[in-house]
Formats: C-alpha cells, structure tokens, sequence
C-alpha cells in the first residue's frame, strides 16, 4: 500500500526494558472515590465522639478532645494524603505523633467539658488512638467511595454478597450477616454496609445475575430489628440497627439517603404522617443542621430553600447511568457530565449560597438559578454546537420545591 510508504515512522531504538517497581501495588493505586468524600468533610470541634452524631459524620470530620482548628486540619490533611498516597499507618504515625507532640495534644491532662463545665483527666494523643483515628477514617471513606461505585454499577451487576470479616476474633453480631446475597437497593444495605463498628474487618462483593446464582442464590430480604439506644452525652434517643456500634449508626457517603428513608418510615408511623411528609421534616432536620456549619451570604434567614438532592434528577448528569445513556440517545449532542469521583450532594451543602445569580429570580426562591466556580474541574460541558466536551470547574444550582438540582455549567461564561 504505497500510503503506508509516505507515513513518518518514528525511528526505533532497541532500549532495555524498564525494571519492575516492587513498591507499585494496588494499595498504592488512588481511591479518587473514597479521598473526594473524605475531602469533602468539614472539621468540627467536639469534646465526646457523641458529640457529633449519627448522620453528621458524613459531613463533618471532628476527633474527641482536638478542639484546635490548626489541630483537626494537620490531622485532616495528614488522613487525606494517606488515602491519596496509600500509606499505611507507620508512616502516618510518623507525620503526625510529632506535631501533636509538639502542640501539646499528646497523653493524659486535666480539661474542662465546655457542655457541662466539669474538669476532668481525658486522653489525648497516643498511639492507640491515632490508630483509631487512621483506620475509622480510611475505612468509612473507602466504603462511601465503594458504594458510589456500585451504584454506578448496579444495572449490569445488581447484587451484594457480605463477605465475612478477615479479623482472627470475629463479632457474633457480625457473624449473622456473612454471605448473605441481596439486591443492591435492598433497605439491609441502607444500615449494614460494612463498617458496622471499630476495627470492623467485614466487606462487600458486588455480583452479576450469574455470580449471584453460582453463590447460593439471593438472600430473602431480613427484617432490619432496631434497638433502643440512649446517647448519655446528649439525652438524644435513637434507633440503632442491632449488632452495629452506635458511633457507626449512621451513613457512609450515599448512605445519607438510604438511612433518612428509614428514620422518614419509623416518623411517620410514630406521628401517624404519610413517608412523603416524614421525610420532608428529616431534609429540612439535616439542612437546618447543614445550614450551621456552612455560611451561605446569598440566602436570607426567612429563605433558606431546601438543598437536597432532587432525586428525580439526580442521574441526569452521571455518565454512567441509563438515564444518561436514554437522554444522549434522544438528543442530536450529549447532555454534560460530571466527573465520577464528585459528590454532587457535598456541592450543594458545601457551596449552595455562595455564588453569583443566573436570571432575574433572587437566588433562593423557586426556579432561581446560581453559578458557581471551583479552584478545579469537576465535570465536562459540551458545546451544542460542536458537541465538544470543554473540561469546566463551573457549576449551577436550580432550586426548587422538591429540592436542588446540579449541572456542569460553560467554562466561557
């Protein structure tokens, strides 16, 4: 083929193979998942782990007794280049124990409980709890980036199997739960999506049809059983799934919808309201809590509208979904999408509020519009017109009624 003749080749040079690198493991390999919702907390201060509670530990990163902003952020920051980096815990240990050391957060001291004025001699830093610290943090982001991705995967693989812990001392309470199939959208996984406790060594396994069938077969749906817990530290009285520790009680990443559907089902046959009402009262409960940590200049203290997802809309800019995948088939240019590893609800509770106005309607009210502008790209926006994707680190925000809805928004305007 004389085309093949009139081609520039590269010349090519007989080099020695590169030598294996024996450090490169699939430790060492990024959880973009798991380090975008560990980056998407915001520290709080808090004298007792109960302090911070059930759902907000999905918002918020906050230690017992580190009641230093510049502490929790060295802290935080060490945690987030030990999920990007994939270093283990000596390594963390050897970042953080001096500076804690140095600050003077390190062993046992005298301090006063800001809720109830008390003195007391409480543990601060050892090596016990920056153990602690590490392993709960990077295991609930692992798992919160892990459910991300099944949900992204659950048209062609719609089943979990709970694999048994690793740990030599399993928990009985644990123990019920192994091998269990179930679909990906049961209620079981909306509580019992491991970790269930500390140092929980439980996981999960995402099946086919076909793996589920190999395996044993899908599970019967159980019955979640709930026990009565009293959070001493609060007065506060709570539902928590048995067998799994009330400081883990609460969502990991997506589980902040899963488990507001189940308290929404438990209020309403307690105040005898419909599920839809009932879970009205627990987005506007976990917005007016959002509401305290995350100032919001462009809302009014009488018009504050709601900021949860619309679930109606959320998968309209998800790559991988089949909602996507029906709207590109039907439109001449596909709709713009947003980054796999982006938490689209952390961007409306982390930057609702803050942006410039789009349209005549004040931002707030139903059908306003807001663009907001990150310091990096979180998706793609493609140009109708030649239908290339052009990288943005814009956003809108549209409010309404039934909540918030996202989009990639131009780079050019």
């Amino acid at each position: 083929m004389p085309w093949l003749n009139r081609m520039r080749w590269p010349i090519l040079r007989a080099t020695a193979m590169p030598k294996a690198n024996p450090k490169l493991t699939a430790k060492g390999l990024i959880n973009r998942e798991a380090l975008a919702f560990f980056r998407s907390k915001k520290r709080k201060q808090s004298f007792d782990y109960r302090d911070i509670w059930l759902y907000e530990h999905a918002l918020a990163f906050t230690v017992a007794k580190m009641m230093d902003d510049d502490l929790l952020g060295e802290t935080q920051n060490a945690i987030t280049d030990a999920i990007k980096n994939g270093t283990d815990f000596n390594t963390f240990k050897k970042r953080l124990k001096p500076y804690l050391m140095a600050r003077g957060w390190w062993g046992q001291q005298v301090m006063g409980d800001p809720q109830t004025g008390e003195i007391k001699k409480v543990q601060l830093g050892s090596t016990r709890r920056l153990k602690t610290i590490f392993h709960v943090n990077r295991r609930t982001a692992a798992a919160a980036g892990q459910w991300q991705r099944i949900q992204r995967n659950k048209a062609f693989m719609p089943y979990l199997k709970y694999i048994p812990s690793t740990a030599r001392d399993k928990r009985e309470a644990h123990k019920q739960h192994y091998n269990k199939i179930l679909p990906v959208d049961d209620p079981f996984w909306s509580v019992y999506f491991p970790p269930n406790g500390y140092r929980c060594q439980c996981s999960v396994r995402q099946l086919s049809e076909k793996q589920a069938q190999r395996e044993g077969g899908v599970t019967p749906s159980p019955k979640i059983k709930t026990v009565e817990y009293i959070n001493k530290r609060t007065g506060e009285v709570s539902q928590v799934p048995e067998g799994v520790h009330p400081g883990f009680a609460h969502n990991h990443g997506d589980r902040l919808n899963a488990v507001s559907q189940l308290y929404a089902e438990r209020m309403a046959h307690k105040e005898q309201i419909s599920h839809v009402v009932a879970l009205r009262k627990i987005h506007r409960r976990i917005d007016t809590y959002i509401n305290t940590l995350v100032k919001r200049p462009n809302f009014t203290a009488t018009m504050i509208p709601p900021l949860w997802l619309n679930p109606i809309l959320r998968d309209r800019h998800r790559l991988d979904t089949v909602e996507y995948r029906e709207r590109s088939a039907a439109r001449k240019a596909p709709p713009s999408y947003f980054n796999d590893d982006v938490n689209l609800q952390a961007l409306i509770y982390l930057y609702a509020g803050t942006g410039q106005q789009k349209g005549e309607i004040a931002i707030g009210q139903p059908g306003s519009q807001e663009v907001i502008e990150l310091e990096h790209d979180i998706g793609y926006y493609v140009n109708k017109v030649n239908q290339t994707p052009l990288p943005t680190r814009k956003f809108i925000i549209i409010y309404s009624s039934s909540g918030a809805h996202i989009m990639p928004a131009s780079p050019n305007k």
